[in-house]
């Protein structure tokens, strides 16, 4: 009788386990790098993250911002930025796989901000806009 217990008993338990829900995990890695003058500006930041989220989904995005002064713009074709460390920058503003804002007011001689967004599967986007 008291081995036919311990069986029911082990039996029933494995049920109950079986039963329980899964727990998903959520493993996201994310990475920032910053490049600053000496006077503390930011000039530059790139931040990375990749990983699992529950049901599945994968996240890979990369988004980086740029500021400088523009140097030479062509509109609707391409932009270059100055940065106060004296590098340049130049981004393809009609890339067919790109989508592309440029805030109003933007010219030669003007302080910007260019961020540019990159997502698995999905177009990147440069957004260009004024920087105070």
């Amino acid at each position: 009788m008291k081995k036919l217990m311990s069986i029911v008993l082990a039996a029933g338990m494995g049920t109950v386990l079986a039963c329980q829900p899964r727990q998903e995990t959520q493993k996201v890695e994310t990475e920032t790098t910053t490049k600053t003058a000496p006077n503390g500006e930011t000039i530059e930041s790139e931040t990375t993250a990749a990983g699992r989220v529950p049901g599945g989904g994968e996240i890979d995005t990369k988004h980086q911002e740029y500021i400088g002064t523009v140097s030479q713009y062509t509109l609707g074709k391409s932009v270059e930025i100055k940065g106060v460390d004296g590098e340049t920058h130049s981004f393809d503003l009609d890339d067919k796989d790109t989508l592309v804002r440029v805030e109003p007011g933007i010219k030669l001689g003007t302080k910007v901000k260019v961020e540019v967004h990159q997502e698995k599967d999905r177009p990147e986007t440069i957004t260009i806009r004024p920087e105070a």
